[in-house]
């Protein structure tokens, strides 16, 4: 069993390549395979956590975010987390996200960084992200190489927001945190090429 996400910057594809894993994963009754395999795994996709946060509860979101907003993304991450487990238990089901408790702990950088939350919000962030980042069997992070950004209507489009965001990333993975050690695979490419390193690392791991 496994639990999986990718992770980045906004407008990088990650929603793409979780339609597509999807798409591969959960395939049409008369394609039931894949390179020959047959496709038994039980997969559940998580395709937003931010947005569903700013839905239910009416918070800001992106570079206006707050306390508020960020303490409820990372109490959405713990509850994904214990959801997995307790499926893992029961049922056996492999999950895939959009994104991961590492996108709370950037973002929440970038807004502590600018003010906008708290010393103490951000320490919970910090615990949360340590809690909760061994759970993790792999993460892809979604490089933002030749991807420009594309509104969708609720992301932002403010181009030294994501600048920014992409530069804690860069910190991070440049930083040889403990993660490090992870199943950590950097996606770079078209969709396709991406998608093929995504592919490689689940049957790696049993995925596929």
């Amino acid at each position: 069993m496994l639990l999986t996400s990718f992770t980045g910057a906004q407008s990088t594809g990650k929603s793409t390549l979780l339609a597509m894993c999807r798409d591969l994963l959960i395939p049409d009754p008369e394609w039931a395979s894949y390179g020959g395999h047959e496709l038994e795994r039980r997969w559940v996709f998580i395709p937003e956590v931010t947005r569903l946060i700013k839905r239910e509860f009416h918070v800001d979101i992106n570079e206006q975010g707050s306390d508020d907003t960020q303490l409820l993304i990372m109490n959405q991450h713990l509850i994904n987390t214990i959801q997995f487990k307790n499926n893992l238990k029961s049922q056996g089901h492999y999950y895939m996200m959009d994104r991961c408790i590492m996108d709370g702990l950037v973002y929440s950088k970038y807004l502590h960084n600018h003010g906008r939350i708290e010393d103490c919000t951000y320490d919970v962030v910090q615990s949360m992200f340590h809690r909760l980042l061994p759970s993790l069997d792999a993460i892809f992070y979604t490089h933002p190489e030749d991807i420009p950004i594309y509104d969708d209507g609720e992301r932002s489009v403010n181009p030294q927001f994501r600048d920014e965001i992409i530069e804690i990333y860069d910190d991070i993975i440049s930083g040889g945190e403990s993660w490090i050690g992870h199943d950590f695979v950097v996606l770079k490419g078209d969709p396709k090429a991406r998608m093929e390193m995504v592919i490689e690392k689940l049957q790696e791991l049993g995925g596929i």
